[in-house]
């Protein structure tokens, strides 16, 4: 029996940036954000961002709440595509997260909870 493929992908993160709340050409509620995931210690610590893109209901229900700054945990599968950095630093590849579950787990400082 072959084995079968898994992509699966589960960070937690900053909010970066929001686009706002779109659709899909058949109607589907999506809302894509960024999410800077820090990995190291202090002395050698570097930021991996993700591209997430949340999907219908929970799209719907994080439109008019999410905000850079939350503290955010993305499960779903990620690719990768070729990307140029700023500045012509060289090619890098750019994380793309479908994320089928979304949980805010923290808020901003200036703002404690949603309104």
């Amino acid at each position: 029996m072959a084995l079968q493929g898994v992509n699966a992908c589960e960070i937690i993160g900053h909010v970066g940036h929001v686009q706002g709340r779109q659709e899909s050409p058949n109607g589907t509620a999506l809302l894509r954000f960024s999410v800077a995931v820090n990995i190291g210690g202090k002395e050698q610590q570097r930021t991996d961002w993700f591209n997430c893109t949340a999907f219908g209901k929970a799209a719907e229900a994080l439109a008019d709440t999410m905000r850079k700054g939350c503290l955010v945990r993305c499960t779903g599968p990620v690719s990768a595509r070729p990307h140029v950095g700023h500045g012509n630093k060289g090619a890098t590849a750019a994380l793309d997260l479908s994320a089928f579950q979304v949980n805010v787990l923290g808020w901003p400082k200036e703002r404690l909870q949603p309104e």
